[in-house]
């Protein structure tokens, strides 16, 4: 149950990552499928990370909504490849856009990968 609850923490936390410009606009949400074996075995855990999506929008601002249906909002830049988002009470988070197009991160050892809807 804690693994549950930390990859819900951890959803949240992923939910501020955004990407602006080259086509990205629109609603992503995390690909299962690329998940890690420990949590694709964890089946809870993969239904409550279907529900994450995040949703990029034109002028610089995010739009996301976590398992638990809660909607957070924040700001975000791209420099290079890394994406770097605020969200209203400050607290940062960054990934990489790949050249797959995705946005990966890793937090606690576990990668997750941002596809778009």
């Amino acid at each position: 149950m804690q693994k549950i609850l930390a990859l819900a923490a951890l959803a949240s936390a992923l939910l501020l990552v955004a990407c602006k410009g080259g086509g990205v606009v629109g609603k992503w949400g995390i690909d299962t499928n690329s998940l890690p074996e420990q949590v694709k075995g964890n089946a809870q855990a993969v239904e409550m990370l279907k529900k994450v999506e995040i949703e990029f929008k034109a002028d610089g601002t995010t739009s996301a909504t976590g398992p638990d249906g809660k909607t957070e909002t924040g700001k975000y830049e791209v420099k290079d490849k890394t994406v770097t988002v605020t969200d209203a009470k400050g607290t940062t988070t960054s990934g990489t856009l790949g050249d797959d197009g995705a946005i990966s991160m890793t937090n606690q050892g576990i990668s997750f990968k941002f596809v778009r809807k």
